[in-house]
């Protein structure tokens, strides 16, 4: 998953409407206690643009994928920021048979990127950092020749010519050895795909490099800060940010290999600036809610 949403998805958003879906690939039977539809809820005092039949549309549209064998995760719907439908379907382990409740904890992949965001954004707020700081006045040991262009903004918007290093290599290490620190020598070896500024690239390693500049800034653990920083003031029981393989309703991922369905707990390491976090849907809601509505966390001028 992408931490920015679509265009389209965005002007959802700004209407006060999101579906918010966390899914490992699985499984079984659709469990309905967490279902709900109650749009007076979000008191806003505007009239719902949802369908009457919301509950029906969702279920019908989620159970094609459960009778696929290809979903099982948690569906949210909210508007004006409020829940409006929740249901849970399949199973969060395939070997004990656990079922997946809205208590189940999920890998949030790419939308770990948005707390690295918030971090740095914190930083600049706080006048610690800067949009046009950087990259090699922060952090030093790049070899590439216009590795002294990037800027904060570019590892930011994915402009900074950094694209990915998820080499089969990389996800064959150790969980244990895939650090920031273990990390960093690789990036600063890594010959960029084009000019900093010039073109667009999704880069998993732009937002490593972000990590490790907000570790740089604060002293303290990109951990550290994502626990005080954000976890915290918002109250973000469900997140997982250490020890993870040992996280209570943790859901198991899987993926469609050469063998049949397989578990993805080879992948698993401690979470990463680019991904690695767990967290239920409500916390998963409550970020963006407060990243898109809120100023708890952030000042509107720096969003």
């Amino acid at each position: 998953m992408h931490p920015f949403p679509s265009p389209r998805v965005s002007r959802l958003l700004r209407h006060g409407f999101a579906i918010l879906l966390l899914a490992g690939v699985g499984i079984a039977a659709a469990n309905p206690a967490t279902a709900t539809r109650d749009a007076d809820k979000a008191e806003t005092g505007k009239p719902s643009v949802l369908p009457a039949d919301l509950n029906q549309r969702v279920d019908a549209l989620a159970q094609q994928y459960v009778d696929l064998g290809i979903f099982s995760g948690v569906v949210l719907v909210a508007e004006q920021g409020k829940p409006v439908y929740r249901r849970a379907f399949g199973q969060a382990d395939r070997t004990t048979g656990t079922p997946v409740t809205a208590d189940t904890r999920f890998a949030i992949g790419s939308m770990n990127k948005t707390f690295t965001r918030i971090l740095v954004l914190q930083l600049i707020s706080e006048g610690k950092l800067d949009f046009d700081s950087h990259l090699t006045d922060i952090l030093d040991g790049f070899t590439q020749p216009d590795a002294g262009k990037i800027t904060v903004r570019q590892l930011l918007d994915h402009q900074s010519g950094f694209g990915d290093y998820h080499s089969p290599a990389f996800l064959d290490s150790p969980p244990e050895s895939r650090t920031i620190a273990n990390i960093l020598p690789l990036l600063r070896n890594m010959p960029l795909l084009f000019e900093p500024g010039s073109d667009r690239q999704y880069s998993n390693a732009g937002y490593v490099l972000l990590g490790a500049i907000v570790e740089k800034v604060t002293g303290k653990s990109y951990v550290d800060n994502i626990e005080q920083r954000i976890a915290k003031p918002l109250m973000l029981d469900s997140l997982v940010t250490r020890n993870v393989k040992q996280a209570a309703h943790r859901a198991i991922g899987y993926s469609l290999g050469i063998d049949g369905i397989e578990d993805n707990e080879h992948f698993i390491s401690e979470p990463l600036p680019d991904g690695g976090l767990f967290a239920d849907a409500d916390d998963v809601l409550a970020l963006y809610r407060e990243f898109f509505r809120g100023d708890r966390l952030l000042d509107k001028a720096v969003k």
